[in-house]
């Protein structure tokens, strides 16, 4: 479509492209896209998106109308909203200006606060299904935690036994068991998140879409892996504090 490309921080206004062989004067370059400046962005889109939108070229209707598409039928018209409270308001003038006009509605008026909604709907939805199936995992892994520190208590009732005997404290006893699964399960959540974390561009790859992780993804996760540990651990532990010395000691 272009004969003419120009290099990274050349002014190209004031110099001609052609498009489809008919030349242009360019009168203004757009700024480019906020993602590009890292000023945020709506939603996560793909590199193709961006190298699109670098692409886009505007013209006045009647000359893209004459010399390009050879009809001066619509499809699409964009409207920009200054203040985006009021975009309801702009299409409800949209579709009663264009009503009065034409006498007909043979068209649609979209909006992309409409799109917004119906993608924050979406999300919440993956939220919600992707915090239930962790909630779960969470589960299954703290009932596994619990029965292997159970077990652990069991095999280890003489050693609980000799502790108490030189002086431990219930609460020393329940203390280090509290610990030991707390420490099973971090050690357990650090390496999930490293696995993570290293295979994100893998999954970015393979979804041909950009996976970002917010700041605030390993330290809640280290922290909902020891929060799990000491919750399921404290019936082992309990258990493990009340033993009888002399039945401890007494045990094979």
């Amino acid at each position: 479509m272009y004969k003419r490309l120009f290099t990274p921080g050349e002014d190209p206004v004031g110099e001609h492209i052609l498009v489809d062989g008919l030349p242009f004067l360019v009168k203004g370059v757009l700024p480019p896209h906020p993602r590009r400046e890292g000023e945020g962005e709506a939603f996560n889109s793909t590199d193709a998106f961006y190298e699109w939108i670098g692409t886009v070229i505007h013209v006045p209707f009647e000359t893209g109308a004459q010399m390009l598409f050879g009809t001066d039928q619509l499809n699409m018209i964009d409207v920009i909203v200054g203040d985006v409270s009021r975009i309801d308001e702009t299409s409800a003038a949209i579709r009663d200006l264009m009503f009065r006009r034409h006498g007909r509605e043979e068209y649609s008026v979209r909006n992309q606060a409409t799109n917004v909604v119906a993608f924050k709907e979406v999300s919440s939805i993956h939220a919600a299904l992707f915090g239930t199936i962790a909630a779960v995992a969470l589960l299954v892994g703290g009932f596994g935690v619990m029965a292997v520190t159970l077990a652990a208590v069991s095999q280890r009732t003489r050693e609980i036994g000799i502790r108490m005997a030189v002086g431990a404290r219930r609460r020393d006893i329940t203390a280090q068991f509290l610990v030991e699964t707390a420490v099973a399960t971090t050690l357990g959540g650090a390496v999930g998140t490293l696995l993570s974390v290293a295979g994100s561009p893998l999954l970015a790859r393979l979804a041909d879409a950009p996976v970002a992780l917010p700041p605030w993804v390993v330290p809640g996760a280290l922290v909902c892996a020891m929060s799990t540990g000491l919750l399921f651990g404290i019936a082992p532990a309990g258990r493990a504090s009340r033993l009888d010395p002399v039945v401890a000691l007494a045990t094979d």
